[in-house]
Order: structure tokens, then sequence, then C-alpha cells
């Protein structure tokens, strides 16, 4: 089983924005062991036809056993096409 931390919420649930404006993410992390590690956190926004790379950023915590709370300013890319997109974050 993995210990690596669990994305738990991204909150709002719904975002909107206009393309080249900027709009906080809040991601709530759960931490399942206790530990020092870096991580590249990364962040897209993907319609299931186009992918928009908009957070890659190395990190460390001092990971503890509860809730972490990351707050990330993303700007929506200038080329982005009208619709509806979901946000996949993830760490490597």
């Amino acid at each position: 089983t993995s210990t690596a931390p669990k994305l738990f919420i991204a909150s709002p649930y719904v975002y909107s924005g206009e393309p080249g404006k900027k709009i906080d993410v809040s991601l709530f992390w759960e931490v399942l062991t206790d530990r020092e590690r870096e991580y590249l956190q990364f962040m897209h926004l993907d319609n299931g036809q186009s992918s928009y790379t908009v957070d890659d950023h190395d990190f460390l915590y001092i990971w503890s056993n509860n809730m972490i709370t990351d707050v990330r300013t993303i700007k929506i890319p200038e080329t982005i096409e009208d619709g509806h997109y979901d946000i996949l974050v993830g760490l490597s």
C-alpha cells in the first residue's frame, strides 16, 4: 500500500475564470504517514480533448499524519478553449 499523501478534496468544487486570469485553488492533502520528502506536484486543466499544464512545482514538506492545506494560484492559459475542464492534480 502507498504511503504517499492523497488529495482529499479541492475547494471550491467548481471554479470559473477567463483566459489569462488567475484563480486560487485550495488543495487538502490527507497525509498517511510521518515523513520528510520532496515531491513534484502537478496540476492540469483537461476536457478530454485538450490538456493544459497550469502548475508544476517542487515542494518539500515534513508530512505529519494529518491534513495539509495548500493554496495554489494558477493562471488560466491565454489559449484555452471555452468549455468545462477537470482539474487534475497529482504528486510524483
